[in-house]
Formats: structure tokens, sequence, C-alpha cells
């Protein structure tokens, strides 16, 4: 059984947050990019840890590397955490087992941490990822960023696709009967990542990117009957 850490009051002492970003080129897909939305979700939870008197630290994932930000511990740096948030370096390739293993050897374990990624990985290598990612703190929580169901169901026509991370190119024709089997493939690789991370005791949240940050962390709070309406 994993522990779950609760802090009641300020007496008990601060919760030690690590926010982990994927910093890989697919995350620059879609309207706002993937990369984008993460950026300012995960400013908002750094703020209302920061804001709780909780500690916290960005850290950025790429090509099996790590990079880490200031350790923040006061409300008045909120500004420092947007400008970590915003000017940490980025990468080209996805290896979040890599990079996670990276962090880890570098860091000190955190009561909780939270990876927000696509999740854009073969199926292997995203079961790897999570299961460093349960290794890597107290609790920890894997925020699923994906395209909503209106951009999926717009895919119609001739497209010219580009990988970010190889600049390879292909151009496709994306009919009714192509457009349903994508997106079967795509409830599959979430099923699939959501039972990983239930088998490594890892919270899992979806993430559409047109649902606008603070409405999937009030959603998130009222599922964890944290707050009712």
């Amino acid at each position: 059984m994993r522990e779950i850490v609760v802090k009641a009051s300020p007496a008990e002492g601060h919760v030690d947050l690590a926010l982990l970003l994927d910093g890989s080129r697919s995350m620059d897909d879609g309207a706002p990019s993937r990369f984008r939305y993460a950026q300012e979700l995960g400013a908002m939870l750094g703020t209302v840890a920061l804001l709780g008197s909780d500690v916290v630290a960005i850290h950025m994932l790429a090509d099996g590397s790590s990079w880490t930000g200031a350790r923040l511990a006061a409300p008045h740096l909120v500004s420092e955490l947007i400008e970590d948030v915003a000017a940490l370096p980025r990468g080209d390739r996805t290896d979040l087992a890599a990079s996670l293993r990276d962090y880890r050897r570098a860091a000190e374990p955190a009561d909780l941490a939270v990876l927000l990624s696509d999740g854009l990985a073969e199926a292997a290598a995203l079961a790897e990822a999570v299961g460093e990612l349960a290794g890597s703190a107290r609790g920890s929580a894997f925020v699923h960023l994906v395209e909503s169901d209106a951009a999926l169901a717009a895919l119609d026509g001739a497209f010219e696709l580009e990988d970010r991370e190889t600049g390879e190119r292909l151009v496709v024709e994306v009919t009714p009967r192509a457009r349903a089997t994508y997106e079967e493939r795509v409830r599959a690789s979430e099923a699939a990542l959501r039972d990983h991370c239930a088998d490594h005791g890892v919270a899992y949240v979806r993430a559409s990117t047109d649902v606008a940050p603070l409405d999937l962390l009030f959603g998130a709070a009222r599922d964890a009957r944290l707050v009712s309406l």
C-alpha cells in the first residue's frame, strides 16, 4: 500500500512537491500546445503549493536527462517559480524512464511527484517510466495531457504529419474509417497507461487541453471529494 501525504495544518510541516514537465518536442503539438498547457498547469500547481507554505521544485525531462530549477519554499517566490517554468532548458526526444532515473539520482525523494506528459512512447517504455515515477516520491501522479475529443473529431481530409522529434514527414488521407481506428488506438493507449499507473500506485489524471487548468484542478479536487458544490 502506498502512503498518501495529507497536511491537515501548518504545524505538521511542509509537503515537498516535485513538478516534472515533459520537455520533449512531441509536447509542441496541439492548440494550445501540450507543453504550454503543462507550463500553465505546473505553474498553477506550484503556486497553490507555495501559498500553502509547501516546498516546490520544477524539473524538466527530455533526452534521458533532467534539468532542475531552484527549490522554492515561500509564498513570495511565486514569480521565481513562474520564471523557472519558462526558463528551464528543453530537449528533443521522449525518454521518460531514463529522464526520471536521472532526476532520481540528482534529487532527494519528494513527498509528492507530479509528472505532466503526453505519454507518447511505446507501451513498454511508458510502463517503465511509470515504475520510475512511482519510486521517485512517497506519492506520485501522472497528469496525462491529451487532445480534446473535438480536435480528434475534426480530423478529415489530407494532412501532412511531422514527427516533432525526428523531423520526418508523411502525407495521409484521414477517412472516417481511419479516424475511427485512430480514436480506438488513442483510447486503448489511455487505458493501458491508466492500468500501468494503477499497478504501481500512481494516481492517473486525464487532462484534455481544451479544459482550462483551473477547471481541471477544481474537477480533480471535486472528484477526490476535497470540495463540494
